[in-house]
């Protein structure tokens, strides 16, 4: 798999390719759409509003409502703003549905019918393709494998029918594209996670994606192009170690045997299919085994409840005994082993499982990309161990690491991460720098903790506000700054629904300030 750059790549998409389209009628969906007849402008579509195109000779007439505005030669609908959407209601001899398509729509004359196209962004097209093709009801791991073998057709066939004005059309021999987006949200989130990506083959050559909605989203071509397909996706996926969705590539695999008729396979190829199998399950097995243990743990901790953590290190070391491995896995043992000894105060133990983590995840970059909370979890655990450990350049190190994960390792700036990294980094530093009696350094960091928390305001949680509150009133305090702390104090008194406990905690920093 490749990642490349398609930040805001529009397709040229030929709609209703199916049929002879000689009218058709433009209205309001949402957002809001300018009208362009050539280069004039004619405003805008607003709801309950339409425009009606019908072609003459070599020429489209226009209609605003029915006030005809003269002939063109292309008509364009273009989005005033991001996320618009309009409907296309072709009037034809025979009955057509009526269709939703996001972007901007360009019309003009083709022979003596209206060619019709879709310029839409690659990601909208894609989401709009998987639904058309696979349908609803399937695991995300699913529409993932649908997005990336779809994107790798659109870019590898991306100039198929330019000599009729677009790039690819709506029809199954392209791929099937209905309309935008409507049911599935999670396609959605799947073409976005792999958005930029897209498959080769041992060449490093875009592969032959074949793919059609007449069997659901799954491979109808020459037996050679199936198998060649489900062989990339299976590597794809084991490379990331999907193994959810694998046991899914396997059926197909399956499947597309039998349809041989068992004809061209050999006990070796069986064998090797077996083999492959039996692994998978295993390690599936460990994952599912492991994440028991882990959430039993994490339960239990949540309640200060520590009498088993001995158990739950011993089940974790039977669980593994003699197996080898995946990635994923070695990083869920790592991950409960440290969190054992941590509860334990064994810091020592505790850093030695972090720090096999963190070098495992430094050498695995898909889960750098597909899962950056281990990576920002792992740093801010091993940059407290340390601090308690007394490590000090060694917590000054781990953060630095920490505050620059995106740039590191080219992550998309995305907002969920920016919000974990604000949370993780400035809740930690803040803690070393008064464990350290720094309190003028932490004192300087209030104002920009503070905007923050002012812009990511509605989605931190209540405890984690509080939290910083009762930070900067103690910070304060020290330094006998007594007016802002109770300025702070006052935060945590008038927050909504306040636990009983940081009630009393509040009334407690309040007695000390008198």
């Amino acid at each position: 798999m490749l990642t490349i750059c398609t930040f805001a790549q529009q397709m040229r998409i030929g709609v209703f390719r199916d049929y002879t389209i000689k009218r058709i009628v433009v209205a309001y969906n949402s957002g809001s759409y300018s009208i362009y007849g050539d280069t004039t402008h004619f405003g805008s579509i607003l709801p309950n509003e339409f425009i009606d195109v019908s072609v003459e000779g070599n020429k489209l007439r226009l209609k605003l409502g029915v006030v005809d505005k003269g002939l063109y030669s292309k008509v364009v609908l273009h989005q005033n703003n991001l996320g618009s959407s309009i409907t296309l209601d072709p009037r034809a001899s025979k009955t057509i549905k009526s269709r939703k398509y996001e972007d901007d729509v360009e019309l003009f004359p083709s022979g003596n019918a209206i060619t019709v196209v879709n310029l839409i962004d690659i990601d909208n097209y894609l989401s709009g393709v998987v639904e058309s093709e696979g349908g609803g009801g399937q695991d995300i791991e699913y529409y993932k494998v649908q997005a990336l073998m779809s994107r790798t057709y659109a870019l590898k066939y991306v100039n198929k029918h330019n000599k009729e004005g677009f790039a690819l059309c709506d029809r199954v021999h392209c791929q099937a594209y209905h309309s935008m987006l409507r049911f599935t949200p999670l396609i959605r989130e799947a073409v976005q996670s792999t958005s930029g990506s897209i498959m080769l083959d041992d060449k490093d050559q875009l592969i032959d994606s074949y793919f059609h909605a007449n069997c659901g989203g799954q491979t109808s071509e020459p037996d050679y192009h199936a198998s060649r397909l489900l062989n990339s996706a299976y590597k794809l996926a084991l490379k990331h170690e999907r193994y959810t969705l694998l046991p899914e590539i396997e059926s197909k695999q399956q499947e597309l045997l039998e349809t041989r008729h068992y004809s061209s396979i050999k006990k070796e190829e069986l064998d090797e299919m077996q083999k492959k199998n039996r692994e998978l399950l295993k390690q599936l097995s460990i994952k599912s085994e492991l994440w028991f243990v882990k959430s039993y743990l994490f339960a239990d901790l949540n309640k200060k409840e520590l009498g088993q953590l001995t158990i739950y290190q011993q089940a974790t070391d039977a669980i593994i005994s003699g197996a080898e491995l995946s990635i994923s896995n070695t990083y869920l043992f790592n991950h409960i082993q440290a969190a054992c000894y941590f509860a334990g105060n064994d810091y020592e133990n505790s850093w030695k499982h972090l720090e096999n983590n963190i070098e495992l995840l430094e050498t695995a970059p898909f889960l750098q990309e597909d899962f950056p909370n281990y990576y920002i979890g792992t740093l801010t655990n091993a940059i407290y161990v340390n601090e308690k450990l007394g490590r000090i350049e060694k917590a000054d190190a781990l953060l630095e690491i920490l505050k620059n994960v995106p740039r590191t390792y080219n992550l998309e700036p995305h907002k969920d991460l920016l919000l974990k990294l604000f949370l993780n980094t400035s809740s930690i530093e803040l803690s070393m720098l008064i464990s350290r009696g720094e309190l003028k350094k932490a004192l300087l960091a209030i104002p920009d903790i503070e905007q923050e928390l002012q812009l990511y305001d509605s989605q931190i949680p209540q405890q984690k506000k509080l939290f910083y509150f009762f930070q900067f009133a103690g910070i304060n305090i020290a330094l006998g700054a007594y007016t802002e702390a109770l300025r702070w104090i006052n935060e945590v008194l008038n927050a909504p629904n306040p636990d009983s406990n940081e009630t009393l905690l509040a009334h407690t920093h309040i007695l000390n300030l008198l």
